[in-house]
């Protein structure tokens, strides 16, 4: 990196305060408490009590994660597999930043069992330019990660309403409850509704890839057996799709467009588009009955003919069927609509990170900016 004149060069101990994580007694975890407790990797639950009270850094200090990077402005509970990191004159956000175009996890050499400790952080070079320039900097990346939370929060909660919807009509079967029920192989169902197997909706397929084809900055999507979705430069799949872990946790998600698909994962494509949210939200309340198997016990693999003859209930009625499947749809679109727009932010976060830390791109200063300084 090339620093302008006015930028200053130092190590973090200068600027930086650092304190071990501590481990956490079970008994004191709990969800309905509002102090967040944050692993190697993010929050992992909630506390009553928080170990920090300031703004800071959470450094992933070992293991698979070590030298990830996490951010909090409010009181939390940091465990001992993480070291927290408060800066002085309110420079914390601009490090968080600046320390994202370092990789930390080179510092703590090859080993099988990486870790980082306070004296590697401390000694780690930074540049940094005037403060009221740190600020502005800090902001503009902070504004698009908030933009991003709060879609993904948002998502969160429209994925919810749909799960409530979706529970109500074909699970409870509450519009129906002063009608007829009739015996069925999920038990009582209203006599307007019928089971019909899975591979009425689509031709199962499986992926083909392995995982070696995963990039960091892939065109496509690539849906493994994990939670998360992993890029690539190719595709063998352009649609709209269900997607179904066939071993692992067992997850299920839904992609339209260009993806492409590892081995062990089933491609759901519905012969009508239409259906597309209602059999996602299908296979996503009666995987478990999937996962247990005919048996009652846990399975360590899905099979072709295990996804094609699951059941799921359909509504007789037409016209009512119709209306469900338009509230599911809407709802995914509005949920997709966020997914896009979080990937363009992303793209230019991760655009504008190294050009801003560099002084390549200096943001615009109006006259008052310099009394922060």
């Amino acid at each position: 990196m090339s620093f302008k004149e006015d930028w200053e060069e130092i190590k973090l101990n200068k600027v930086a305060n650092f304190k071990n994580g501590k481990s956490i007694d079970e008994n004191d975890r709990n969800d309905k408490f509002d102090v967040e407790i944050f692993g190697s990797n993010g929050v992992i639950g909630k506390t009553k009590n928080a170990l920090i009270e300031d703004e800071l850094i959470i450094i992933g200090r070992v293991g698979a994660y070590c030298g990830s990077l996490q951010y909090s402005n409010k009181p939390v509970w940091v465990t001992d597999n993480a070291i927290a990191c408060s800066a002085e004159n309110e420079n914390t956000k601009y490090i968080y930043y600046y320390l994202k175009t370092i990789s930390i996890r080179k510092m703590a050499g090859g080993s099988a069992q990486p870790l980082i400790n306070q004296s590697i952080l401390k000694n780690i070079k930074i540049n940094l330019p005037p403060k009221y320039e740190q600020k502005r900097i800090a902001n503009i990346l902070y504004t698009l990660d908030k933009k991003i939370e709060n879609n993904n929060k948002m998502n969160k909660t429209l994925e919810e309403m749909a799960q409530a919807i979706y529970k109500s009509w074909f699970v409870d079967f509450e519009p129906f409850q002063d009608g007829k029920f009739v015996e069925s192989e999920l038990g009582m169902i209203p006599n307007n509704i019928e089971l019909k197997p899975l591979k009425d909706f689509f031709s199962v397929k499986t992926g083909k890839k392995n995982a070696n084809i995963a990039t960091d900055d892939g065109d496509y999507a690539f849906f493994t057996c994990s939670q998360g979705m992993r890029r690539t430069n190719v595709y063998s799949f352009d649609d709209t799709a269900i997607l179904l872990a066939g071993n692992g946790d067992f997850n299920v998600k839904w992609y339209r467009g260009k993806f492409e698909a590892y081995q062990r994962t089933y491609v759901l494509i519905p012969n009508v588009t239409e259906l597309f949210s209602f059999l996602y939200y299908s296979i996503d309340y009666f995987l478990d009955k999937l996962i247990l198997g005919q048996r009652g016990s846990v399975i360590s693999y899905l099979t072709k003919g295990m996804v094609e003859e699951l059941k799921i209930p359909i509504m007789k009625d037409e016209n009512m069927f119709n209306d469900i499947i338009k509230r599911l749809n809407n709802i995914n679109y509005l949920i997709e609509k966020n997914e896009n727009e979080n990937r363009t932010l992303k793209k230019l976060r991760d655009s504008l990170l190294p050009k801003l830390m560099s002084g390549e791109i200096r943001v615009p200063l109006d006259d008052n900016a310099k009394e922060v300084n």
